[in-house]
Protein backbone atom coordinates (compact mmCIF):
# COMPACT_ATOMS: atom_id res chain seq x y z
CA UNK A 1 0.00 0.00 0.00
CA UNK A 2 1.02 4.03 -0.46
CA UNK A 3 1.28 6.22 1.83
CA UNK A 4 0.38 9.82 2.10
CA UNK A 5 0.92 12.46 4.56
CA UNK A 6 -3.55 11.14 5.45
CA UNK A 7 -2.43 7.66 5.88
CA UNK A 8 0.57 8.08 8.24
CA UNK A 9 -1.72 10.50 10.15
CA UNK A 10 -4.43 8.07 10.46
CA UNK A 11 -1.91 5.69 11.18
CA UNK A 12 -0.54 7.55 14.30
CA UNK A 13 -3.85 7.91 15.78
CA UNK A 14 -5.00 4.64 15.58
CA UNK A 15 -8.16 5.84 13.43
CA UNK A 16 -10.07 2.69 12.18
CA UNK A 17 -9.74 3.08 8.11
CA UNK A 18 -9.45 1.48 5.15
CA UNK A 19 -7.36 2.09 1.79
CA UNK A 20 -9.37 2.00 -1.48
CA UNK A 21 -6.50 1.86 -4.14
CA UNK A 22 -7.64 1.84 -7.97
CA UNK A 23 -5.64 2.60 -11.23
CA UNK A 24 -4.55 5.68 -11.62
CA UNK A 25 -4.73 6.29 -15.17
CA UNK A 26 -4.38 9.86 -15.97
CA UNK A 27 -3.39 12.74 -13.63
CA UNK A 28 -6.88 14.07 -12.17
CA UNK A 29 -9.08 12.13 -11.96
CA UNK A 30 -13.17 13.61 -11.30
CA UNK A 31 -15.44 12.13 -8.82
CA UNK A 32 -17.35 10.16 -11.84
CA UNK A 33 -13.96 8.45 -12.49
CA UNK A 34 -13.95 7.50 -8.77
CA UNK A 35 -17.30 6.18 -9.11
CA UNK A 36 -15.66 3.39 -11.74
CA UNK A 37 -13.81 2.07 -9.14
CA UNK A 38 -15.52 2.48 -5.80
CA UNK A 39 -18.92 0.74 -6.51
CA UNK A 40 -20.51 2.55 -3.69
CA UNK A 41 -23.18 5.05 -3.17
CA UNK A 42 -22.15 8.79 -4.87
CA UNK A 43 -23.60 10.56 -1.59
CA UNK A 44 -21.05 8.11 0.29
CA UNK A 45 -18.17 9.42 -1.66
CA UNK A 46 -16.76 13.06 -0.57
CA UNK A 47 -14.64 15.66 -2.22
CA UNK A 48 -12.27 18.04 -0.80
CA UNK A 49 -12.83 21.75 -1.56
CA UNK A 50 -10.24 24.31 -0.93
CA UNK A 51 -11.88 28.14 -0.76
CA UNK A 52 -10.19 31.52 0.17
CA UNK A 53 -11.52 35.31 1.20
CA UNK A 54 -8.02 36.45 -0.09
CA UNK A 55 -6.91 36.67 3.77
CA UNK A 56 -7.19 33.09 5.00
CA UNK A 57 -7.99 29.84 3.81
CA UNK A 58 -11.08 27.40 4.41
CA UNK A 59 -12.17 23.88 3.48
CA UNK A 60 -14.59 22.08 2.73
CA UNK A 61 -16.28 18.08 2.25
CA UNK A 62 -19.66 17.19 0.26
CA UNK A 63 -20.84 14.15 -2.00
CA UNK A 64 -18.99 14.51 -5.49
CA UNK A 65 -22.12 14.54 -7.50
CA UNK A 66 -23.16 17.81 -5.11
CA UNK A 67 -21.94 21.48 -5.68
CA UNK A 68 -21.35 23.63 -2.88
CA UNK A 69 -23.67 26.87 -2.07
CA UNK A 70 -21.05 29.67 -1.62
CA UNK A 71 -23.38 32.32 0.37
CA UNK A 72 -24.23 29.17 2.87
CA UNK A 73 -20.77 27.90 3.48
CA UNK A 74 -19.59 31.62 4.07
CA UNK A 75 -22.47 32.57 6.58
CA UNK A 76 -21.17 28.46 8.16
CA UNK A 77 -17.60 29.74 8.42
CA UNK A 78 -19.01 33.39 9.23
CA UNK A 79 -17.69 34.97 6.11
CA UNK A 80 -18.72 37.61 4.43
CA UNK A 81 -17.55 35.97 0.69
CA UNK A 82 -16.11 33.07 -0.25
CA UNK A 83 -14.13 32.01 -3.42
CA UNK A 84 -12.92 28.43 -4.94
CA UNK A 85 -9.17 28.64 -4.06
CA UNK A 86 -7.70 29.39 -7.75
CA UNK A 87 -5.98 25.18 -8.85
CA UNK A 88 -2.90 27.16 -9.33
CA UNK A 89 -2.11 27.37 -5.86
CA UNK A 90 -4.17 24.24 -4.41
CA UNK A 91 -0.40 23.00 -4.47
CA UNK A 92 1.33 25.09 -2.66
CA UNK A 93 -1.37 26.23 0.07
CA UNK A 94 -2.59 22.21 0.69
CA UNK A 95 0.50 20.13 -0.25
CA UNK A 96 -2.06 18.25 -2.54
CA UNK A 97 -3.05 18.33 -6.13
CA UNK A 98 -6.17 18.23 -7.94
CA UNK A 99 -8.14 15.03 -7.20
CA UNK A 100 -5.90 13.85 -5.13
CA UNK A 101 -6.57 16.44 -2.41
CA UNK A 102 -7.80 15.15 1.32
CA UNK A 103 -8.84 17.09 4.58
CA UNK A 104 -6.06 15.25 6.73
CA UNK A 105 -2.49 16.16 6.59
CA UNK A 106 -2.78 19.72 4.40
CA UNK A 107 -0.08 21.60 5.42
CA UNK A 108 -1.70 23.39 7.63
CA UNK A 109 -5.31 22.98 9.79
CA UNK A 110 -7.46 25.32 7.94
CA UNK A 111 -11.09 25.46 9.72
CA UNK A 112 -13.03 22.85 7.46
CA UNK A 113 -16.76 21.81 7.17
CA UNK A 114 -18.10 18.89 5.95
CA UNK A 115 -22.01 18.61 4.62
CA UNK A 116 -24.10 17.23 7.39
CA UNK A 117 -25.41 14.49 4.84
CA UNK A 118 -21.88 12.47 5.69
CA UNK A 119 -23.52 11.41 9.21
CA UNK A 120 -26.28 9.60 7.64
CA UNK A 121 -23.63 6.78 6.64
CA UNK A 122 -21.76 4.29 8.78
CA UNK A 123 -18.66 5.32 6.33
CA UNK A 124 -17.54 7.87 3.62
CA UNK A 125 -14.80 8.19 0.99
CA UNK A 126 -12.53 10.88 0.54
CA UNK A 127 -9.25 10.73 -1.08
CA UNK A 128 -6.00 10.05 0.81
CA UNK A 129 -4.21 12.77 -0.45
CA UNK A 130 -3.35 10.83 -3.93
CA UNK A 131 -4.97 10.05 -7.21
CA UNK A 132 -6.08 6.81 -7.17
CA UNK A 133 -6.35 6.08 -3.12
CA UNK A 134 -9.78 6.73 -0.97
CA UNK A 135 -9.96 6.51 2.42
CA UNK A 136 -12.89 4.78 3.88
CA UNK A 137 -14.02 5.58 7.59
CA UNK A 138 -16.56 6.37 9.82
CA UNK A 139 -17.35 10.35 9.44
CA UNK A 140 -17.18 10.23 13.29
CA UNK A 141 -14.17 9.21 13.28
CA UNK A 142 -12.51 12.12 10.93
CA UNK A 143 -13.61 14.51 14.19
CA UNK A 144 -11.07 12.89 16.32
CA UNK A 145 -8.03 13.81 13.50
CA UNK A 146 -9.22 17.27 12.07
CA UNK A 147 -11.12 19.78 13.59
CA UNK A 148 -14.48 19.73 11.71
CA UNK A 149 -17.60 21.49 11.90
CA UNK A 150 -20.60 20.03 10.43
CA UNK A 151 -23.34 22.32 8.35
CA UNK A 152 -25.45 21.87 5.50
CA UNK A 153 -23.70 23.46 2.59
CA UNK A 154 -24.87 21.68 -0.42
CA UNK A 155 -27.07 23.75 -3.38
CA UNK A 156 -30.45 23.16 -3.49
Amino acid sequence: MNTTNAVRILKAKKINFEVIEYKEEQKFSDGLEILEYIKEDPKQIFKTITLTNNKTYFVCMIPIKEEIDLKLLAKAFGEKRLELLPLSKLTEITGYVRGGCSPIGMKKNFKTIIDKSAFEYKYIFFSAGRIGMQIKMDPNDLKKVIQIQVDDIKRK
